[in-house]
Parts: C-alpha cells; structure tokens; sequence
C-alpha cells in the first residue's frame, strides 16, 4: 500500500499552515499506518525510501493559508511533495463585504475598473524582497524603505456581487496590539517555511470566500451620533472573484475600498478549491485527525491512482 501521495486537508481558522504539517507529522509518525516505517532501524529507513526517511515523513504544502483563513489545504506526502508546485499557479475566487454609505450601484460601477489587466501595488506588511529585506522588516524595525514600492501587472478575470447581504456583524476591536502582534509572529513563521503572507502564493484555480467589510476612511472612532444598530451591524455584500496567480487579495479589496471613498479590509476568508481538490467533497475534516478518526479517509485519498496529478 502506497505512503506517499497528495491529500487535501480542511484547515481550521486560526492554525499557520506549518503548524498544521508539524502536528500532522506527529499523528501521522504515530499511527499504525507508518508504524513499520518509523520503527525500522535508521541504516535501512534511509535506503528504504529517501522521501520517508529518519523516521520523519516528508511534508509540504501546495499554497499558504492565512492564520484566519480556514478551508482547502493541499498536503503532499514523501513524493508527493514533488508534486505540489503546480498548485501555485491557480486562480482564485473571493468574496467581500462593504459599509453603510455605499450602495450596490456604486460597487458595481467600481468593480469594472478592478477587471481585466491591471497594476498592483504589493503591500507593504508582505514577504517581498527589497534591498535584502523582506517589506514587513522594514516596518517592524521602523525603517524607511529604501525605494518606492513598483506595481506589478495582474489579470482580475472575474469580479462579480453574489449578493448584498450578509450575516457579518461589526464589533469594537479589542486587544488589536495582540492581534497584530500575533499576525506579525505568524508571518514570520510562514515566511521561515517559504510562506507568502496575503494570500498571495494560492494557487490559479483556487476558490476562495472572504468576508470584508468597508468602513470610514480614517481610523477614528465612530461618533455618538451613530445610532447603536450602525455601530453594531453593516450592511454588507458577497463577491466571487477570479485573480492571477501573485494577486495579492488583501491589497485588492484595500484599492477597491480607497477607490470607493473607503477602507476595506477581510475578516473572513475560505478557499472552497485548489485545483482539483474540493471543499466537502473530497477535503479530510482536520478535527478527524484530532480525534484519531483520520484513517479510512486518509488511506482512500492517499491511494487513489491520480493522487500525485494536480
């Protein structure tokens, strides 16, 4: 029975993917699947398989998450992992959310100025290469860049309103040095691992739903003339985007939020697909792995004669 191959993980809101292979690896090394590998003596395991080998099962993955973002993980396993970098090249497919002042008119005219090909400009809190740093050092360090940050051409296939509601519900931040200390932590924990922050590696062909939210240009609080349910509740709007790949996401619902006289930003963001892996079809539930129930649908995954193919 075959060990190496590609899953498709559904990850949970909140886990940096390279936590999710260092606990898949401890689950996976301790179960009675690779039990034979892990326990053979080192001089054989080392011939036996260089993909499995010193007891330690290669891993990776096809395309970074955010740690907010939940939904399709793709896994490679020993030569599996060989596999995964065509799964870098997919599009992607988005949903978003705006703010009270604005009306469905007025996106929909926006939306046709974000289609086609146009130019990006990467953000700054990004993995990017500048001068030997990465941008968010800069930042972190309280250092002037070196350079104006270039534009970089990107085709928005498709940017369309599915609808303009949405359960969402606006909510006072709270503890945001936290949170943005958090991010920054886990940025540099996937950048450690070749992991783009926003989003930008998921690959051509992906789906993926984001809740966003447009809200007052300027970062002041909201003033006592607000009634309580605007303060509590925004009206809100669902997109389903199409982008190439190096798109960065974030960045996109940003412009289109400045674009409309707003700020954007995402809270919540779901990929429903990564090439041929689908959300609830054909996805492993990661509680299954918590609770050691992994194992039927982790044998028919890894098994299938296409297990290898994109």
């Amino acid at each position: 029975m075959t060990k190496e191959g590609i899953i498709a993980i559904n990850k949970p809101s909140g886990w940096i993917c390279t936590h999710i292979l260092k606990e898949l690896q401890k689950i996976l090394r301790k179960s009675r699947f690779y039990h034979e590998f892990v326990n053979i003596p080192d001089y054989k395991r080392q011939r036996k398989s260089k993909n499995l080998k010193y007891g330690r099962i290669k891993l990776g993955h096809g395309g970074t998450l955010d740690p907010l973002a939940s939904g399709v993980l793709v896994v490679g396993i020993g030569k599996g992992t060989k596999n995964l970098e065509q799964f870098l090249q997919c599009t992607k497919v988005l949903k978003r959310m705006p703010w009270s002042h604005l009306n469905k008119v007025m996106v929909e005219k926006a939306l046709d100025n974000f289609k086609g090909n146009i130019l990006q400009k990467p953000p700054i809190f990004s993995a990017l290469h500048m001068k030997g740093k990465r941008l968010y050092e800069y930042v972190r360090e309280g250092l002037e860049l070196p350079e104006e940050i270039k534009s970089r051409p990107i085709v928005v296939e498709s940017f369309d309103i599915i609808r303009w509601t949405h359960d969402h519900e606006w909510k006072e931040p709270k503890d945001s040095n936290n949170i943005e200390k958090d991010l920054e932590i886990s940025l540099e924990k996937e950048d450690n691992t070749n992991c783009k922050s926003d989003g930008s590696d998921l690959s051509r062909n992906d789906e993926i739903e984001i809740t966003d939210v447009l809200s007052d240009t300027n970062k002041r609080k909201l003033s006592d003339n607000l009634t309580s349910s605007v303060k509590k509740k925004a009206p809100a709007v669902t997109f389903r985007v199409v982008v190439s790949s190096g798109t960065y996401i974030r960045s996109l619902i940003h412009d289109l939020g400045v674009f409309l006289g707003s700020a954007a930003h995402i809270v919540e963001l779901i990929r429903y697909r990564q090439g041929k892996y689908k959300l609830n079809e054909n996805t492993i539930e990661w509680s299954k792995f918590e609770n050691g129930e992994w194992e039927n649908d982790f044998i028919k995954a890894i098994s299938l004669k296409n297990s290898l193919e994109p």
